[in-house]
């Protein structure tokens, strides 16, 4: 890290960080407070969404898809916005991240399915 660049990065809150991070942190026998309200509200998420999330957010690997966290574009930007933009990621990004995160590993059954198999992942 260099001046230069630190001078040009932003800081900023993004519920899609915060989602990974609760998910992450799932594993954790002994979670922090703020960890445990969101686990509780993530609980609430339907099944297939929550399964596809938790099996996007591994527990076991330190790798999680970069597309499923973009870069913030403001303090403004709502979830159905950050939503909307995670939903347009392109195709090959999404792949690239995914077979960085699944190669050689077993692939959750809620996340194969939604993304065509586990023929598709590998």
């Amino acid at each position: 890290m260099t001046a230069d660049r630190l001078g040009h990065s932003r800081f900023a809150i993004t519920p899609s960080v915060e989602i990974v991070g609760t998910l992450v942190g799932r594993a954790a026998r002994r979670p922090a407070p703020h960890l445990r309200r969101r686990r509780d509200r993530f609980s609430r998420l339907d099944v297939v969404t929550r399964e596809l999330l938790e099996g996007l957010c591994p527990t076991d690997h330190p790798y999680t898809p970069d597309f499923l966290t973009p870069t913030p574009r403001g303090a403004d930007e709502s979830i159905t916005d950050l939503r909307t933009r995670i939903e347009q990621t392109p195709v090959e990004i999404v792949d690239h991240h995914l077979n960085l995160a699944f190669k050689g590993r077993p692939i959750p059954p809620g996340t194969s399915a939604a993304f065509g198999g586990d023929r598709a992942l590998e």
